[in-house]
């Protein structure tokens, strides 16, 4: 059984996942540092995948449901904290093949249209990068805008209610 010992410099872009070979990985921070992980295959191919969830990616009617409820639960949207706001998808995938064991050291980048999610920094594995780039969900982008708009005009509704309560008793 060939093992690969993953390690990430620094963090991994937030709400993303990390999957080798279909098994979501916990990575765990050593005494340097950095964060590792140690895989493990028998034929020595890892299939390496960053993926992440975007709640404003969501088909309509369940983004709806989801920014309803927490919409309520927030107080009209005042104390809402769900959401990330983050537009970029990100889905990456990397292949790594080694005749034993191996290290691979991987490095995320920051969110930027059309940047690349990773860089290998160092690899004892054959590496090749199937897909490795940031991109621009439009449509989550909108929802976002949209949702963002919305709470903020609840919040001048529920301040305008208030004070009509308050100052408009004689």
């Amino acid at each position: 059984m060939n093992a690969l010992k993953l390690t990430v410099l620094n963090n991994i872009p937030h709400g993303s996942r990390l999957f080798v070979n279909g098994a979501e990985i916990a990575l765990k921070r050593a005494k340097s540092g950095v964060k590792e992980a140690v895989v493990y295959a028998e034929n020595g191919e890892y299939d390496i995948i960053v993926k992440n969830f975007l709640w404003a990616g969501l088909p309509f009617f369940k983004w709806f449901l989801f920014t309803l409820f927490f919409w309520l639960v927030s107080v009209f949207g005042i104390f809402d904290v769900h959401g990330d706001g983050s537009c970029y998808a990100v889905n990456a995938r990397l292949k790594a093949k080694s005749d034993g064991d191996a290290s691979l050291t991987l490095k995320f980048g920051l969110f930027k249209d059309g940047a690349p999610v990773f860089t290998v920094v160092q690899s004892d594995a054959e590496t090749e990068e199937i897909s490795n780039v940031y991109a621009l969900d439009k449509r989550a982008k909108r929802r976002n805008r949209i949702y963002g708009i919305v709470r903020i005009l609840s919040a001048i509704a529920v301040a305008a209610a208030l004070a009509a309560l308050i100052f408009g008793r004689n």
